[in-house]
């Protein structure tokens, strides 16, 4: 199914180049999930709340399922940062990773690594079910 080219795609794409389907931007309007990054006893600055929704957004491409995610990056000593990721999910109870380390960034990396291994898991057992 086939739609009809509009005037204005000629200019952007040439005539040649026409797109089977409409281009679509990601708004706030058209996208479902939501990424709430918190933070106890330290303050949250701008640059880690950008790396960790950056990060975070990414975890809808291993399942589509993903509702939710809620980051929590924690301090309770004073070289010492915990991490909580939780991400609320379709047909399943939330997924929770922690990682705890030094650096900030690090435990951001190492709790999305288990997100991502958590939702591959389940995304494998939902297509493949035991007999």
């Amino acid at each position: 199914m086939s739609r009809k080219a509009h005037p204005k795609d000629r200019e952007l794409f040439g005539p040649r180049c026409l797109p089977h389907r409409p281009l679509t931007v990601p708004t706030e309007a058209n996208l479902s999930m939501r990424i709430q990054v918190t933070a106890k006893h330290m303050d949250l600055t701008p640059a880690i709340q950008q790396y960790a929704e950056q990060k975070a957004g990414k975890l809808p491409r291993y399942y589509d399922g993903v509702q939710s995610i809620t980051v929590v990056i924690e301090k309770p000593m004073h070289d010492h940062v915990e991490v909580e990721i939780r991400a609320d999910v379709e047909k399943h109870t939330d997924f929770v990773a922690k990682a705890d380390g030094q650096d900030v960034y690090e435990c951001i990396d190492l709790a999305i690594d288990k997100v991502h291994r958590q939702l591959s898991d389940f995304k494998e057992r939902l297509k493949n079910p035991k007999h």
